[in-house]
């Protein structure tokens, strides 16, 4: 099945050095694309994965924070138990004594 054909009607010009323009016709030679095609194609693939790791650092970043969330809410529970664990013993004392 062939890829569904990609409209690319808006314009990006860049400047490269000489080497890395030759470089790309070489290698696009090879692949039987122009050029430009070959620049697209790096260009979408750069952004796309790019994209995708600011996603999953945003997702590390959520889990973490949640995690951290749940701990500090433990930690404040039994901060409050420890409290009313020593008011409980001092209102004893006060009670017996």
């Amino acid at each position: 099945m062939a890829d569904p054909k990609v409209d690319r009607d808006a314009r990006l010009n860049i400047r490269v050095s000489q080497d890395v323009l030759d470089r790309m016709h070489a290698l696009a030679s090879k692949m039987g694309i122009p050029a430009a095609t070959l620049g697209a194609v790096a260009i979408s693939e750069y952004l796309t994965r790019n994209e995708m790791q600011e996603r999953q650092i945003m997702a590390i970043a959520a889990s973490m924070s949640q995690g951290m969330n749940d701990l500090l809410k433990g930690m404040v529970e039994q901060e409050g138990q420890a409290e009313l664990r020593a008011s409980a013993i001092e209102s004893i004392g006060h009670v017996s004594g």
